[in-house]
């Protein structure tokens, strides 16, 4: 468990290959039967069955939508059955061809300077993650429990972050900057790689660099027009009502993992830990032994698999876990007496 990140990146890797596959498989099932009840009660147990598939269906699905072809499978009419692998071999086709259709129709719109006006919103569930591509090109990832607007003009690119946390890989346009709005402060790019989280309960925001440049412009500081702060690749900052609170260099592959479908905690308190997982599942993970909260962690964990996170904490620490009938899973300390 410890000392083994790539190993883990690869295996991830490999089980979001397979979530696609089985996605697209579902997907072609799904519209040759649309309304067979075992089908959908074996479809709806495959997307419980862990983040990666719900990732992988929802956004085979969205590309699908934007091309006007289907509505949810839980709700809206469709149209009549189609051959299933003729459906397979255009699934596998859909990603391709939205990014080519949505790029020229960037371009189109940004020589007309007719961009849509209109705040778009989106947002996510708790254990949630879904994929928007904006009509330029840029790709927004958002995490769990995620919800944020966005306003695409002639002249700029806004995006408005209410709660959560995106991940944008922006389009590089000159012409056109782009600006992620929160709160507590405003992140403006042409195009670059980053992340912007918001953490409403201690009320900061922190912005990771992993590609380009951006420049960060707490709301405190733009009360008072000063001079915006400047983060290169590889750089972090926090911000709270009161400026910048933190400025340092950190890893950030490890801090945008979630993307990938895990966590990596290394030296990490176990409350800090159990805070982070509890965003991804249904039922939360408590500490019920004050004594083990100040623990420290290191340890990598994927949330495709509530098991697989109570089992990576409990072969990391001396804590054992105890589930309850609600589904909330309970941290003790390990009382066990020493072999002898």
């Amino acid at each position: 468990m410890m000392g083994r990140h790539e190993h883990d990146r690869e295996r991830i890797a490999a089980a979001a290959d397979e979530a696609a596959e089985e996605a697209a498989r579902w997907f072609a099932r799904l519209r040759e039967r649309p309304r067979d009840p075992e089908l959908l009660a074996a479809f709806r147990a495959w997307l419980d069955a862990g983040l990666a598939n719900r990732r992988a269906y929802g956004e085979l699905q969205e590309i699908w939508e934007q091309l006007g072809g289907l509505a949810p499978v839980e709700t809206g009419e469709r149209p009549g059955p189609q051959p299933a692998r003729r459906e397979l071999r255009l699934v596998t086709r859909l990603a391709a061809a939205v990014a080519g259709l949505l790029l020229i129709a960037g371009g189109t719109l940004h020589a007309l300077g007719e961009a849509p006006w209109q705040w778009e919103r989106v947002e996510t569930a708790r254990g949630e993650q879904r994929t928007l591509m904006l009509e330029d090109g840029t790709t927004v990832y958002l995490n769990t429990a995620t919800r944020l607007a966005v306003r695409m003009t002639a002249h700029r690119r806004t995006v408005r972050l209410k709660a959560g946390e995106a991940l944008f890989e922006v389009t590089h346009d000159p012409s056109r900057p782009f600006l992620v709005e929160g709160a507590l402060g405003t992140v403006r790019v042409v195009g670059t790689r980053f992340d912007v989280a918001l953490d409403g309960d201690r009320g900061r925001m922190q912005v990771v660099v992993v590609e380009g440049e951006v420049a960060v412009t707490p709301a405190a500081a733009a009360a008072v027009k000063a001079a915006p702060l400047s983060l290169t690749p590889g750089e972090m900052a926090t911000i709270d009502a009161a400026g910048v609170r933190e400025r340092r260099v950190g890893d950030p592959e490890r801090l945008i993992s979630w993307r990938e479908g895990y966590l990596v905690f290394d030296g990490s308190p176990l409350s800090e830990v159990v805070e982070s997982i509890n965003r991804y599942l249904p039922r939360p993970v408590r500490i019920a032994d004050a004594g083990i909260a100040d623990l420290k962690v290191t340890a990598v964990v994927r949330l495709e698999d509530r098991e697989a996170i109570v089992q990576a904490l409990t072969a990391a620490l001396p804590v054992k876990a105890l589930r309850l009938e609600n589904g909330t899973t309970l941290l003790f300390a390990d009382q066990a007496p020493p072999a002898s």
